[in-house]
């Protein structure tokens, strides 16, 4: 309320640089120094003695935890990857195609069970990697690379993509990949060599 009141109609980007100006020399989080505070008339933290306790800060909203199963779908050389929709969270991204379960230990048997059934593909898990974990700013992602083999390359299902590509990791340079899978085709990269 008295930050409206003393805002300028006229100017209120300098009023606004003044009050950061203000913050950063004297009404500092360690160390105010009060006595020179042009505003100290109004300062209610001034008038109680407690201008040692702001500014308050908030918690941190809790991140999302989300466990991925990135499914490396090999068929000879070419590897199945898909294209995120047009909006939310890595939009228009290109990546392997994920399944989302709660549990990290997931029976080979389950998840090519559920690749058919979400996917269309047949396949037989041949690997499972250790498990990497990536940071967004909402969200905790653990994903684990599972590579399975599959003899076909035929798609019934996008579940939610916006398309699916073959292709070898000398053609993945034309596709926009985000960071969490780049870390996964240099995971199997190394695992090839």
């Amino acid at each position: 309320k008295i930050s409206d009141q003393l805002l300028s109609n006229i100017d209120p980007g300098n009023y606004n640089e003044a009050i950061m100006e203000l913050g950063a020399v004297i009404c500092k989080k360690q160390n105010p120094d009060c006595i020179k505070c042009p505003v100290q008339t109004f300062c209610e933290a001034f008038k109680k003695n407690e201008q040692l306790r702001y500014p308050i800060k908030s918690a941190a909203p809790s991140k999302r935890k989300i466990t991925h199963h990135a499914l490396i779908i090999v068929n000879k050389e070419a590897y199945l990857f898909v294209q995120r929709p047009a909006s939310g969270l890595l939009a228009s991204f290109w990546e392997f195609p994920i399944l989302e379960m709660k549990k990290k230990d997931i029976k080979d048997e389950l998840l090519e069970s559920e690749l058919k059934k979400i996917y269309g593909i047949e396949g037989k898990v041949t690997l499972k990697g250790d498990v990497f974990r990536h940071q967004y700013s909402h969200i905790d992602l653990t994903y684990q690379p599972v590579i399975i083999k599959s003899n076909n390359k035929k798609i019934k299902y996008l579940n939610n993509y916006r398309a699916s590509k073959w292709c070898t990791f000398e053609e993945l340079n034309e596709l926009p990949i985000h960071n969490a899978h780049l870390k996964l085709i240099e995971w199997f990269k190394n695992l090839s060599q």
